[in-house]
This record gives C-alpha cells, sequence and structure tokens, in this order.
C-alpha cells in the first residue's frame, strides 16, 4: 500500500511541475525498496528514469548524476541508459559544464556504439562546444554529422547553425557562402528568411548598398514564408541601404509604406515614420529653394509622434528635431521660426523620457538659437541672449 501511494503521489508532482518534490519520491522509492526483487524488475528502472527527469527539470545535476549511475550500473541493456546519459550529458551542457557533458557523451558512444540517439549525441556534443564559444570545434562536430546523418531531417537546421557557427567564429566569407547555397537548397525552410536576411546585413556590412537593397527585398516580397516581424524589419533595413546611397526616394518610399502599414509593429512605425522626417531634412540633391518645402514636411512627420504620442520614447527625439528644423528654417525667413525652434528645443527638457543625449543636443540648440538672436541688428539686450547661449 505505501509504495502504491508513493508512486501516486511522485506522479502527481510531476504532473503538477512540482520537480523538487517528484524527486524526493522517486528517490524515496530507489532508497527504501530496491532490495526488493518486484520492486526492482519492474517499478525501479523507470523510477531511476523520471529521477534523471525530474532532477535535471529541478537542476539538481548531483541526484540526476546518482540516478544515472545506478541505472547504469543495474539496467546496462534496459530503456533508460541511453537515454538518461543522453538527457543527463544535455542538462551538464545547459547548465556551463559542457567538458562534463562531453565526458557522458563519449561514454554513451562506448556502451552503445550502435544506437539510434547517436545522431542526438553527436549534436549535443557540438553544441557543447558552442556553449565554450569554440566555434571551430563545433564546426568540425556539424562537418562530421552532416557527412554522417545524410538521411537525417535535421540536415537543413544544422547546416544553418554551421553556418551561423563560421559567422561567430569571425569567418564571414564562408559564412556567406554557406548561407547563401542553403537559400538555394532550402528556399522554403522557415530558417531561409534568416539566411536571407543575414545576406542582406552582410553586404550592408560591406558597403554594398544596392545588392543589400536587393537582398533585403527578398525577404519582405518574397512568398515561401509568411509575413513576420523580420519582415518588416528588412524594409526598414532597404530604407536605410536606400539612405545610404543617397537614393531619397527609394528611401522615402520604404519608410512611409512603413509607417502607414497597420501590420507594421508599433514600435517600428514609429522608428519609420521618424526616418521619413530625417531622409527629408538630409537630403542633398535639391537646392535652396526647396529646402522650405522639405524642411516643412519633415516637421510634420516628427509632430505625429512627437504631439501625438508625447509619451513615446521617441517624443524627445522628435521634438529635437522639430527644433532642427525650425532653426534652419529661420535662415530662410523671420523670427518667427525662432521662437519655434526654441520652444520644441524647450518641450525635449519637459519630457521625463528625454536622454541625456536628447536634453544636451536641445540645449545646444537653444544655445544656437540664443546666439543667433543676439546677433540680430533688432535684438532686445544682446548681451543678456549671449550670455544665455
Amino acid at each position: 500500500t505505501r509504495l502504491v501511494s508513493d508512486w501516486s503521489s511522485d506522479v502527481c508532482s510531476s504532473d503538477l511541475k512540482d520537480f523538487a518534490g517528484a524527486l524526493t519520491n522517486y528517490e524515496f522509492l530507489a532508497d527504501k525498496f530496491a532490495a526488493m526483487p518486484v520492486v526492482k524488475e519492474q517499478l525501479l528502472e523507470p523510477a531511476l528514469y523520471q529521477t534523471v527527469r525530474a532532477a535535471l527539470e529541478a537542476h539538481d545535476l548531483d541526484a540526476a548524476t546518482n540516478a544515472l549511475s545506478k541505472i547504469l550500473a543495474w539496467y546496462p541493456r534496459g530503456f533508460a541508459g541511453d537515454r538518461c546519459l543522453l538527457l543527463t550529458g544535455q542538462g551538464f551542457s545547459n547548465e556551463s559544464q559542457p567538458a562534463r557533458a562531453r565526458d557522458l557523451f563519449a561514454r554513451f558512444e562506448e556502451m552503445y556504439p550502435t544506437n539510434g540517439l547517436a545522431p542526438e549525441v553527436k549534436l549535443a556534443v557540438a553544441r557543447s562546444f558552442e556553449r565554450e564559444n569554440k566555434w571551430q570545434a563545433a564546426i568540425t562536430n556539424y562537418d562530421f554529422w552532416l557527412a554522417s546523418f545524410t538521411n537525417d531531417p535535421k540536415q537543413a537546421s544544422i547546416e544553418f547553425t554551421r553556418a551561423w557557427d563560421y559567422f561567430r567564429a569571425g569567418n564571414e566569407t564562408n559564412a556567406f557562402g554557406l548561407f547563401t547555397n542553403f537559400v538555394a537548397q532550402y528556399p522554403v525552410h522557415p530558417l531561409a528568411l534568416q539566411a536571407q536576411w543575414w545576406i542582406g546585413d552582410y553586404f550592408f556590412q560591406q558597403g554594398k548598398f544596392i545588392e543589400a537593397d536587393a537582398n533585403y527585398q527578398l525577404v519582405f516580397k518574397g512568398t515561401n514564408w509568411p509575413p513576420s516581424e523580420l519582415t518588416y524589419q528588412a524594409m526598414m533595413m532597404a530604407g536605410r541601404a536606400a539612405l545610404a546611397r543617397l537614393s531619397y526616394k527609394a528611401a522615402t518610399n520604404y519608410f512611409s509604406d512603413l509607417a502607414i502599414n497597420t501590420n507594421c509593429p508599433a514600435s517600428l512605425q514609429f522608428e519609420a515614420t521618424f526616418a521619413c522626417g530625417d531622409v527629408l531634412m538630409s537630403r542633398t540633391d535639391t537646392d535652396a529653394t526647396n529646402r522650405p518645402s522639405d524642411l516643412t514636411e519633415a516637421i510634420k512627420w516628427f509632430s505625429s509622434i512627437a504631439q501625438e504620442y508625447p509619451t513615446n520614447a521617441l517624443a524627445p527625439a522628435a521634438w529635437g528635431r522639430i527644433g532642427d528644423c525650425y532653426k534652419d528654417l529661420a535662415f530662410y525667413a523671420t523670427n518667427h521660426f525662432s521662437e519655434l525652434a526654441v520652444n520644441a528645443y524647450q518641450q525635449v527638457l519637459k519630457l521625463p523620457q528625454a536622454s541625456v543625449a536628447a536634453r544636451s543636443q536641445a540645449r545646444v540648440g537653444l544655445g544656437i538659437m540664443a546666439e543667433k538672436q543676439a546677433r540680430q541688428k533688432n535684438a532686445v539686450n544682446p548681451a543678456e541672449l549671449l550670455n544665455r547661449a
């Protein structure tokens, strides 16, 4: 009766995710009833298997190792030994003890050389090296895995991981080749979207902005993957690539499309709205005649954040940009713009979410406007204005 009661309680503890409670009951069963033949023959191996699982969930590696040792000693050819060696090794790897994990994986290969879990063990070895940032060792193990288990359905995901490890190892040339091959070989695989994104980033970092734009377009225009946040991020990056190559019209189109797209994540919508104003401020392809028009249009984009969403994280920076636009407009027109610039900079200083950088830039803007006002012929008390600057 006690045995059944304990077994029931440990099952209930597992179902309730009370792994410490389950572990206590499993260990009680192993400690108190191991000498009973019926227990050892029928219940103990599954109980020890559950002990390993509960111990790993509870991050109790000592308990997991102790239960594993009993399994291997008492049931070397049972159902639990191979699984528990793999699980415990993965547990050590997850707990930042990859060297101890590899010891267990080596023992697995010694005890179960033809076991069906061999692919998982080899993968676990590679991942244990990743835990130590030993990228080349991980790559070597992935190379072996890919050559050894050619029919395994995880081939594609391992190809992607190997390419990523080349990137993390600083070998971007090899990573580029592998990611390019991945997209060509697995065009509908979910990871192909990330691979295509990486290729766009690669060209962007190389300063090849036309190629970057083209590859980002393959992410957000591709029909092989459903829309995701990465889809809209790719359009944002395409806009940045267009701006970097001074294609202001293309950049504006990308950013404005994102800004009005209701499916786009809100944070990215605000970022795109801000970028639209930045494009208009930074244009160098228009003459002085059109400059006031660009600045006025930029103010509208920035105002749609600063005035309509004053608590948004970008609101202080947007007010700062509005101040900069009015400051530049003041060179073309009357003091009215100077006053608007001062007001915009002061708004930055009032916002509690304004960063040190935003506040500092606003103060510099106020200083510039005070100095400009002091230099005007009809300035009232220019000395005070210069002191303020």
